[in-house]
């Protein structure tokens, strides 16, 4: 009876002309997945997509913290003169009154790049903050912020386009290296 099972290190061989082919449609969806994340990054509405505007309202649940950014953070207010104990923020929803909202600022030297400060939420549902001093403010992990696509296609897109390289590399290098032994004269 004969074996015909594969042997080990031929199911996956691929000559250089299927690594050339393999390379550019894995650099296609890169590029495809570059842009997705060009369209996502310019509808997302987080401080650190480029061109956002904060939402009006955000959902909270109350007694649960939540943190403040701004579009340039410590840096940005810095630059601008401007300091978290200063700022003056208010809450209210659909049924209150504009009321102060209690901030707990971070520290310049944090390591956070768009959180300035954290509160506790003061009420359940939709509610509305507004800060003075401190320019436009968004609630990125707000109970109804949306999931950050942009972070999925770009490193997608970083992905497929480190392995098509990758792919195409070793397709020319392996052609080289075929035609030079093809080259080459066989001693009889």
């Amino acid at each position: 009876m004969t074996d015909v099972r594969p042997r080990p290190g031929r199911l996956l061989r691929i000559t250089p002309r299927q690594g050339g082919a393999l390379a550019v449609v894995w650099l296609f969806l890169a590029l495809f997945f570059g842009a997705l994340y060009r369209f996502a990054d310019a509808t997302e509405h987080h401080a650190y997509n480029a061109n956002s505007t904060p939402p009006g309202v955000v959902t909270l649940t109350q007694g649960k913290k939540y943190q403040l950014s701004t579009k340039d953070g410590q840096p940005g207010l810095a630059a601008r003169g401007e300091q978290i104990a200063t700022a003056n923020c208010l809450w209210q929803t659909g049924t209150t009154t504009q009321q102060p909202l209690g901030i707990t600022g971070l520290g310049a030297d944090s390591g956070a790049i768009h959180v300035v400060a954290t509160f506790i939420a003061p009420a359940s549902g939709p509610v509305q903050i507004l800060c003075s001093g401190l320019g436009p403010v968004f609630i990125d992990d707000a109970d109804d912020s949306t999931p950050d696509l942009a972070l999925a296609f770009v490193v997608l897109a970083s992905g497929l386009a480190a392995v098509g390289v990758s792919l195409g590399i070793w397709a020319l290098y392996q052609g080289s290296t075929a035609s030079r032994a093809a080259d080459e004269p066989v001693d009889n």
